[in-house]
């Protein structure tokens, strides 16, 4: 046996799910700004460890469009 097979169903709002797991683009907050070569203004958002921390991330995860099918299955063979 499992343990999936003794918990008791329960509902998920999903489009609050959502909402609270979406990019909030207005929250950005800008580190530092320069000027590119070309005239261009270059916008640092991240520091250069906290990229590499996400890109480190973003190899070992799966790809996200398969993150909220195995979170909505409780699909421990994609994600444990």
């Amino acid at each position: 046996g499992v343990i999936w097979k003794d918990l008791v169903p329960i509902t998920i709002d999903t489009e609050k799910l959502e909402h609270l797991f979406e990019t909030r683009t207005t929250e950005v907050k800008t580190k530092d700004t320069k000027l590119d070569t070309s005239g261009k203004k270059e916008i640092t958002i991240l520091d250069p460890k906290r990229s590499n921390a996400i890109n480190i991330g973003l190899t070992v995860l799966p790809p996200p469009r398969s993150i909220k099918t195995a979170i909505l299955k409780m699909d421990n063979s994609i994600m444990n």
